[in-house]
């Protein structure tokens, strides 16, 4: 009776264990799924049940910011690749997306606030939405769908004599008599460029500009297709010498026609034992260069007539001796050395050759520069967290070494990268048939007590006469604490009158939106 009763324990064991595997396999499986959800998903997450809303969605701050994922295409759906998305804020820096090759974009934690944005790609209409037309709703992730619609446009391509593609060149839409274009673009990567056509124009000059390549025009009727077809550079080819006729084997030329902005290499730097360079292609047309090396002081050439195809030979540059100004770059408020802070020439016109000369100094703050323009010269001195400061009145014979410690001015809070000081008077110069117009003053400068725009400074120093805006601004730069004496004619009127003004440390004049100053001082 006891095995009977074991073996019926084990069946009842078995059959309860084999009735538990049946139901656990019977169980509804939950759903799987590899596919990625759409861009365009902005269904809220679900909150954690609560006995009050046991189904309550989550509700995103207002405050918060949102990924904004979006679209950008035409009106026939199709994608467009490289669109600009703007997204404008009051006081604060635009946010910028670029949308890719299916016209997809997205915008990292994007705040409330903002005012509008902006769409923009070639050969389309921009597109300007204000911040109600734009949807941000209560969600972790919104969705923007852009169209944009095609734009008349004249549009092409930029290509050299061999069919070589030209990035960067100028093009322009101009009207007959007149000096400035309708319209203008860059010339893209793959020469490319799309100039909306203005409305009730009936013809106008297309224009491509390139500062290696040169010029070419013609008048067109009408929006289409046109291929531009630059005619080609020419060449200048010479010598880099001493005061002594001695070649110089390191220094650097440009020219003035790659300075326009319109295309073309920066500063090309030579390496050759007899002095001897090759620059070009260079635009046809009238032509200057400019030299540089270390030690010495820039100079630049007299006007060179540049032809397609040909090669002007035997220019010859001769350099003079540089001041050599050493010192240390210091904070203002604690002393402490800067390190990383950059050195530029202020008065070289070819800035690509300021830039090649810039020195920047040490873990000590320590600097050496040996380019100055000329026996009398200005430099910016610039650092991140810093004003930026120009510097006037370094001077001293050629080849002598000059020490000076300059202090730059912390940032504060809430003042941009840029904003900037100078040592000297506080006034803005222009040019005058007499010598100098003063058009602005800085509040507070030493300027602003004895100088009222109008005023006309006809002289700097002994006595009146021979003065130009920058003649005029490096004579009136000068270290905080020196005087410098002005001969001025109040409102351009009547004899100058003989003033001794004591310069000082001020804040950059604000550029005037029309009619840009030529003389910071």
């Amino acid at each position: 009776m006891r095995h009977i009763k074991l073996i019926f324990q084990v069946a009842l064991v078995l059959a309860l264990l084999a009735l538990a595997i049946a139901l656990a396999l019977d169980r509804p499986r939950p759903a799987t799924s590899t596919s990625r959800p759409p861009i365009a998903a902005s269904t809220p997450t679900p909150s954690p049940a609560t006995p009050d809303a046991p189904d309550a969605p989550v509700t995103w701050p207002a405050t918060a910011p949102r990924l904004v994922l979006g679209l950008v295409e035409d009106p026939e759906g199709a994608p467009i690749a490289g669109a600009q998305i703007i997204v404008t804020r009051d006081a604060a820096q635009p946010r910028r997306a670029e949308s890719d090759h299916e016209g997809r974009f997205r915008l990292e934690r994007l705040a409330p606030g903002f005012q509008g944005a902006r769409v923009t790609a070639l050969g389309y209409s921009p597109l300007n939405l204000d911040a109600q037309a734009l949807p941000f709703p209560a969600q972790s992730k919104v969705t923007w769908r852009f169209t944009l619609e095609p734009a008349p446009m004249a549009r092409g391509i930029v290509r050299t004599q061999d069919g070589a593609v030209v990035e960067g060149a100028w093009v322009f839409l101009r009207a007959e008599g007149r000096r400035f274009p309708e319209v203008a673009d860059r010339a893209n990567r793959l020469g490319r460029f799309a100039l909306p056509w203005p409305k009730d124009r009936a013809a106008l000059s297309l224009v491509a500009r390139h500062g290696q390549h040169g010029e070419i025009s013609e008048e067109i009727f009408g929006p289409g297709e046109y291929t531009l077809t630059l005619p080609g550079g020419g060449f200048v080819s010479g010598q880099v010498v001493d005061e002594d006729n001695q070649p110089i084997s390191q220094f650097s030329v440009t020219a003035s026609p790659l300075l326009s902005g319109a295309g073309g290499a920066s500063a090309q730097a030579f390496d050759d034992p007899d002095g001897r360079f090759r620059l070009g292609p260079l635009a046809a047309g009238s032509a200057r260069l400019w030299a540089a090396a270390e030690g010495y002081q820039p100079v630049d050439s007299p006007a060179l007539d540049v032809q397609a195809g040909a090669e002007v030979e035997g220019v010859v540059l001769r350099l003079r001796r540089s001041i050599v100004l050493i010192g240390r770059v210091l904070d203002a408020q604690t002393g402490r050395p800067i390190e990383g802070a950059s050195l530029t020439p202020a008065e070289w016109r070819a800035q690509v050759l300021a830039e090649t000369a810039a020195v920047y100094t040490d873990a000590q703050g320590r600097y050496r520069l040996s380019t100055l323009p000329g026996a009398r010269s200005s430099l910016y001195v610039e650092a991140e967290g810093y004003r930026r400061l120009l510097v006037g009145g370094v001077e001293g014979r050629p080849g002598a070494t000059v020490n000076r410690d300059l202090r730059l001015t912390a940032l504060a809070e809430g003042e941009r990268q840029g904003t900037g000081e100078l040592t000297g008077i506080g006034a803005v110069l222009r040019a005058h048939p007499q010598g100098v117009l003063i058009d602005q003053l800085v509040e507070g400068g030493p300027a602003s007590e004895v100088l009222a725009p109008g005023d006309v400074v006809v002289g700097v120093g002994a006595r009146p006469g021979g003065l130009d805006v920058r003649r005029a601004a490096q004579a009136i730069r000068g270290e905080p604490g020196s005087e410098v004496r002005l001969w001025v004619k109040r409102g351009g009127q009547g004899a100058p009158t003989s003033l001794i003004l004591r310069r000082a440390r001020v804040e950059m004049p604000r550029r005037r939106p029309v009619r840009p100053p030529h003389g910071h001082l």
